[in-house]
């Protein structure tokens, strides 16, 4: 007979404490809130030099979900297509702490400051079903304007062919 052995590995030791890993999470949220109006500054002036006074993002769902479905730029009443500007964009990645700067599109840097907007954990406190909504981008005023609608997770999976 086989004397009875443990075939399970003790637990190895944790390699990182939640807390901290929570930290930087918060440290790296307050890094990309304070790169924004950098990042915003640029894009607004690159709107602003291509003749667009605003520009509407259409988007359903908060980060990490988040989609963004149009967007559409605007001289005045009338829509027009968005110039193949580069921009410089400020960003962050999870293993460097140091700011990296991209050279992306016009259309790649709404995108990102859409995402970034999308994914503050505040948004996702007020609205945890999920949202659907528009930014509007207004290139005179140098603002962002939100309306936005709370949906349900339910209809957030089905839209996405769950359920």
């Amino acid at each position: 007979m086989v004397p009875n052995q443990a075939t399970l590995r003790a637990p190895l030791a944790p390699r990182f404490r939640l807390a901290s890993l929570l930290g930087v999470r918060v440290n790296q949220q307050a890094r990309i809130e304070a790169m924004r109006p950098v990042n915003q500054a640029r894009l607004f002036e690159a709107l602003a030099e291509a003749g667009i006074s605003h520009l509407t993002v259409v988007f359903t769902g908060l980060c990490p979900a988040a989609r963004i479905d149009s967007i559409a730029p605007w001289a005045g009443p009338h829509p027009v297509e968005l110039p193949e500007t580069r921009l410089r964009y400020a960003a962050l990645t999870w293993d460097a702490p140091e700011v990296e700067w991209r050279d992306l599109s016009l259309v790649e840097v709404v995108e990102q400051i859409v995402l970034d907007l999308l994914g503050d954990p505040t948004l996702r406190k007020i609205l945890p079903g999920g949202a659907e909504g528009k930014f509007c981008f207004d290139a005179k005023a140098r603002t962002v304007q939100l309306d936005i609608n709370e949906t349900s997770a339910e209809a957030d999976v089905a839209g996405r062919g769950g359920l």
